[in-house]
């Protein structure tokens, strides 16, 4: 079911009529969200659809061309970039590494927007480190070079650096490129785990539709760099709507574990017996078109 979005002023993320373009070409056309608090919040959609923009723009990464941002109901562009840094984290899609650094010392780098000219390393930030470590459980290769590690345990530090900074809020783009499943997996497991356990504010953009599903509390549908639908029930996602979303026909399965709907490509329609309609397949209310 689609439900109200929290106000722009209770919402820890907003953003209110907001456009964004690449020199002539605007890529994104009047968005306006609010992002739920405590939620896994996440932006899919097909190539092209603006995902990565809008996350971009929400992180002040780029500029809108018209419309605002608002962070904890202020206008991020008009706060000091050392407040933002504070309430707001983002993790791109590849993080630039530089060469021989340790896990500790990568992840200690979240504390420089807590850092100062007068403020020094403190108990505070060598507290915040090993926290943010213990979570991600990656301490026990503290003193390893970052680029000596595995796919999956490299983002895992990435997003020990992100939750060493302390800000409520974490952005990130696509965290499981390049992984195999079961890191896909682990990495899916701990963004959750941070939101339901350990009281995060996480949008992240995914690719995958069906991991989407699979973890997501709060999901965007981009197409064409606008909000085509809201969902804060994966479970009333219809294939309907996902075939529009992709412009791609699918079949609508349940995990049976979960109850959460999986979708398929429908290949050679009319050629081949489909799986008959059922419960599984019928189209829930909610957004579908």
């Amino acid at each position: 079911m689609i439900k109200d979005a929290p106000s722009r002023d209770a919402a820890p993320l907003a953003a209110e009529k907001l456009h964004a373009a690449f020199r002539e070409t605007t890529v994104l056309h009047d968005i306006s969200l609010s992002i739920p608090q405590n939620r896994l919040t996440v932006l899919v959609g097909p190539n092209g659809s603006g995902k990565s923009t809008l996350l971009s723009t929400l992180s002040r990464l780029m500029s809108p061309a018209k419309g605002t941002v608002y962070l904890a109901g202020k206008d991020i562009h008009t706060l000091p970039t050392r407040d933002v840094a504070r309430k707001l984290g983002i993790l791109p899609q590849s993080p630039v590494l530089p060469e021989s650094l340790n896990v500790y010392d990568l992840v200690s780098r979240g504390r420089y927007p807590h850092q100062g000219l007068f403020r020094q390393w403190s108990n505070a930030d060598e507290k915040a480190v090993h926290h943010a470590m213990e979570i991600t459980d990656t301490a026990s290769f503290a003193q390893t070079p970052v680029n000596a590690l595995s796919g999956g345990q490299r983002q895992r530090c990435f997003i020990a650096m992100a939750l060493a900074q302390e800000t409520d809020i974490i952005l990130l783009d696509e965290p499981t490129t390049y992984l195999d499943l079961r890191y896909q997996v682990d990495v899916m497991k701990l963004i959750a785990e941070l939101c339901r356990s350990h009281g995060r504010t996480i949008v992240t953009v995914l690719h995958d539709l069906n991991f989407a599903m699979q973890y997501a509390d709060h999901l965007i549908f981009l197409k064409d760099g606008k909000i085509h639908c809201t969902i804060d029930d994966p479970k009333s996602c219809s294939a309907n709507l996902i075939s529009d979303v992709f412009s791609t026909d699918v079949i609508r399965l349940v995990d049976p574990d979960s109850g959460i709907p999986v979708f398929i490509p429908r290949h050679n329609a009319g050629n081949h017996a489909l799986p008959s309609a059922s419960p599984s397949n019928a189209a829930p209310t909610g957004c579908a078109p």
